[in-house]
């Protein structure tokens, strides 16, 4: 079996030792599919960081609301996601496209 550089075990990832998880998004929403595991590992005492590329300013949802309006609205759904499952959050602040 091939053995990679810099990669960690099975065994070491199963262990009760506390963890930090960074979890990257492109869009507030996009946390949904996972939401309930990393709520469990905030449970269980790891740090969990909740990431997203972009404020999903591009929602067409928002299509009569301004740019500005709609990035405040999207930014404050994942900081109350992130207050909901006790995580950290933060924006990077890279640009929606809508593609």
């Amino acid at each position: 079996m091939h053995k990679f550089k810099n990669t960690i075990s099975l065994d070491k990832l199963m262990t009760n030792e506390k963890k930090t998880i960074l979890a990257c998004f492109a869009h507030p929403d996009d946390e949904i599919g996972c939401i309930g595991t990393l709520s469990n590992h905030v449970d269980k005492g790891d740090q969990v960081v909740l990431v997203w590329t972009t404020s999903g300013e591009m929602a067409s949802h928002f299509d009569k609301m301004s740019f500005n309006e709609v990035k405040k609205i999207r930014e404050e759904q994942g900081k109350v996601v992130g207050e909901i499952i006790g995580s950290q959050t933060m924006f990077l602040g890279f640009g929606d496209t809508s593609c």
